[in-house]
């Protein structure tokens, strides 16, 4: 594993410095996905399931983006990385778009 090492370089201790240095802040996209990765980790150790799992709004618009352009694409990335269903992409979509009385 890379972040086992002492070795003050190892990209896992590069980054952690970074986030606490606000270095990332601007990252919204690359952020929000390494907290939702450990988040899901982190439910799967506790043996709690996804329901009402949160994403970052950066994370969720990259979401949208993949989706609309290649709804196939989507589903394969979706194997790999923690993302939005795509029904709960048209909820979110719709949620944003309905006019309350």
């Amino acid at each position: 594993m890379i972040c086992v090492n002492q070795d003050p370089k190892t990209p896992c201790l590069l980054y952690a410095k970074g986030v606490i240095s606000g270095e990332f802040k601007s990252e919204y996209i690359f952020t929000g996905l390494v907290e939702a990765m450990v988040s899901k980790k982190d439910k799967e150790r506790r043996g709690i399931g996804l329901q009402g799992f949160k994403y970052a709004p950066g994370l969720t618009e990259f979401a949208h983006i993949i989706n609309i352009h290649s709804p196939r694409a989507y589903q394969a990335i979706r194997n790999i990385l923690p993302l939005p269903t795509t029904r709960s992409l048209q909820y979110i979509r719709f949620s944003q778009f309905a006019v309350s009385d």
